[in-house]
């Protein structure tokens, strides 16, 4: 081959290696930023969300009944192993009385419309994830739900596959006192591990649950995000803030994309037969 050639080849090959790689994102999420890296959606006729980007924060319900809505990267992450964490916060508080099916969840899916992906505005009490029409298959959510009217009980599960079965856990962390709820979940290839705390009152809840994420997503790779309705209730509304999400698996080294490149381009030099 002649060197020209040759060093055609090796560009191409690199070149080639590199795109591979950066058509999968593994960028670690640290906050929504100014929002252009995300899609926000919503299927209500009320008010849009507002995100925030001096603070960093989007309330993504507002105080209208049967709001429903979500935010997604709109660049896939690597869910083998993970760290998320945010601040949620329904301000207002909402009304104990009327609060039944309220509620938020953070999602991981690869759903038909992707990152522009949202629950229908009717599908009832499912916390922006489950509903009638399944619009969230091939997915895992961890909510945090407001109890039934008058119970005045927060509760959080673990759901899959778009649907709201299989029943929660109530919790002491009390989503109704409108204080800053802090959230951390971590997953290490088979189990999840769920943290809710509110250092204001000084309760914490925490769940485990035995999960092959990348089964029921369909892929190592999936949508980060969230979602929230307000069910019946018209005087709360859900916030979002402090969102970090930390794959640990790493994106591979400059390094070792120049490596792989270089065995590609090695194998170019056989000898054919």
């Amino acid at each position: 081959m002649p060197q020209g050639t040759s060093t055609l080849a090796a560009f191409v090959c690199i070149a080639t290696v590199v795109g591979c790689f950066a058509s999968n994102s593994f960028a670690d999420i640290a906050g929504f930023g100014d929002f252009s890296a995300f899609s926000i959606n919503k299927s209500d006729g009320a008010s849009s969300p507002v995100p925030d980007e001096l603070t960093g924060s989007i309330l993504l319900t507002g105080t209208t009944t049967n709001e429903s809505r979500s935010i997604f990267a709109e660049a896939r992450q690597s869910i083998d192993e993970f760290t998320a964490s945010f601040t949620y916060r329904a301000a207002g508080p909402p009304n104990p009385a009327t609060a039944g099916g309220f509620g938020a969840t953070f999602i991981l899916q690869n759903s038909a419309f992707g990152a522009e992906t949202v629950a229908p505005w009717n599908t009832g009490p499912t916390f922006g994830y489950g509903g009638t029409f399944v619009p969230f298959a091939n997915s895992i959510a961890v909510s945090l739900e407001f109890g039934q009217p008058g119970a005045g009980t927060s509760a959080s599960g673990v759901y899959t596959g778009g649907l709201v079965t299989g029943g929660s856990t109530s919790m002491s962390v009390d989503l109704y006192s409108g204080n800053p709820i802090g959230v951390v979940i971590t997953y290490n290839g088979t189990l999840l591990k769920v943290e809710i705390s509110d250092a204001l009152a000084g309760t914490s809840f925490t769940q485990s649950a035995a999960l092959d994420i990348a089964a029921e997503v369909g892929d190592s790779l999936a949508y980060v995000g969230f979602a929230a309705n307000t069910g019946n209730n018209t005087t709360a509304s859900s916030e979002f803030s402090n969102f970090r999400f930390t794959s640990s698996v790493p994106a591979p080294s400059a390094v070792s994309l120049l490596g792989l490149a270089g065995v590609c381009c090695v194998r170019r030099r056989r000898p054919r037969y």
